[in-house]
């Protein structure tokens, strides 16, 4: 498994526009000022509603904790014996596709 290169997280929301921000250095008076290192907007299509809009991007925002808590838990739990399940070729396998290791 690779190191990620996706921006590190916190990764914030308002409505459906998700961002990261990034220390941009020091300004008179103001000891933190941060730029926007990346931004993602959704929309809504047809049939999409504005609750299934924000929950997505809820998901979008969390990802790159999910995707942490899935590499720790895939890492104690093959600590503890295995991944002999299918839960743990899942796992994997979207640890792949989020790190564009998928062949």
């Amino acid at each position: 498994m690779s190191e990620p290169k996706f921006t590190k997280g916190p990764w914030k929301r308002e409505g459906a526009f998700v961002y990261a921000l990034q220390h941009y250095g020091w300004r008179r008076g103001v000891e933190e000022t941060f730029c926007n290192r990346f931004s993602a907007g959704f929309s809504v299509g047809p049939g999409c509603s504005e609750e299934e809009l924000i929950a997505n991007a809820r998901l979008a925002e969390a990802a790159p904790d999910l995707l942490e808590a899935l590499i720790n838990l895939l890492k104690t739990h093959e600590g503890e014996g295995g991944t002999r399940y299918h839960a743990g070729d899942i796992a994997r396998a979207a640890i792949a596709k989020a790190l564009g290791e998928q062949s």
